[in-house]
This record gives structure tokens, C-alpha cells and sequence, in this order.
């Protein structure tokens, strides 16, 4: 019995050193780069997953332009940052104090206020979270940034609705 435990003992490691180790070795390798590859294709994903939107002037807009960029979060919302180059709110007419940003469902019926863009020589920024994959968005001009109805000074939109 302890000849032939010595015979396995002694042949295993001589079949590792011949062909297996190499196809064992070329597997590892294989599966290293499919992983490899993966990751990279996630990397690419994650960078890709943004979209891109210009809002178009509306005719009460004083010059100037806003652009948005939507990304799909890990929570499954939508981060939505919007850039504003324009004029002080007070352009508009000395009662104005802000832009605000704010976003439909579809149907147009509720317009939920997202937030309250500050321009400082020209250039506002605002970054925020809305948990709607379909939604329309636009800015307006307004007394005050904390208003629960947005005023009838629509100043950009997005050119359509935003789906994510």
C-alpha cells in the first residue's frame, strides 16, 4: 500500500510539470484578463453614463446659456448639475433675487423647486437629485429662491424631455 501512495506521490507533481501545468497556468492567465477586461468595460460604462443637455433660451432671457449634465447615481436617481451663464437675476428687474431649477414629470402637472442657482460675475452652478427617469426641466427667474410654484418668468428649458 505505501508503494503505491509513493507511485501517486511521485507521478502527481511529474504530470504538473509536464502539459497540465501549462493549460492550468494558460486558464489562470485567460480568466485574469477576461477579469481585466470587465473592469475596464465597467470603468468605460461608468464614464459613459452621462448625459449631455444644452437648455434652450426662451425669449424672456436676457443673453446667456445653461447647459445640464445628467448622471445616473448608485442609488438610482438622477444627479442632475446645471451650469449657468448669464446675467444677475436682478436684470430681470430689481425684485428678482435667483434663478431657480425645477423639474416635471411628464405630464407637466407638479413642478417641484430643485434649487436656487447664485450668479457671481456671469457663472452659477447648481448640482442636485431628482428620483424621476422621465422629467422635464427649466429654469426660471424669481423673488426669492424658496418658492414652492415657479413664476411666469421662464428664462431656459431643456428642448425636450429628459430620460434616463
Amino acid at each position: 500500500m505505501s508503494s503505491l501512495n509513493n507511485h501517486k506521490a511521485t507521478t502527481e507533481p511529474r504530470a504538473l510539470a509536464s502539459g497540465c501545468s501549462r493549460s492550468a497556468t494558460f486558464a489562470s492567465r485567460g480568466a485574469r484578463s477576461l477579469t481585466v477586461a470587465a473592469l475596464l468595460a465597467l470603468c468605460l460604462c461608468g464614464l459613459g453614463c452621462a448625459r449631455n443637455i444644452k437648455l434652450k433660451p426662451l425669449p424672456a432671457a436676457k443673453g446667456g446659456s445653461a447647459t445640464v449634465k445628467v448622471e445616473l447615481t448608485y442609488n438610482r436617481n438622477d444627479q442632475v448639475t446645471i451650469k449657468l451663464q448669464a446675467p444677475a437675476p436682478a436684470a430681470y428687474g430689481p425684485e428678482f433675487t435667483a434663478y431657480v431649477a425645477w423639474v416635471t414629470a411628464p405630464d407637466g402637472k407638479h413642478a417641484t423647486n430643485v434649487g436656487r442657482i447664485r450668479v457671481e460675475g456671469g457663472k452659477g452652478q447648481l448640482v442636485t437629485i431628482t428620483p424621476l427617469r422621465k422629467f422635464r426641466l427649466f429654469l426660471t427667474v424669481e423673488k426669492e429662491g424658496d418658492v414652492m410654484q415657479p413664476g411666469p418668468q421662464v428664462v431656459y428649458e431643456a428642448p425636450k424631455e429628459i430620460e434616463w
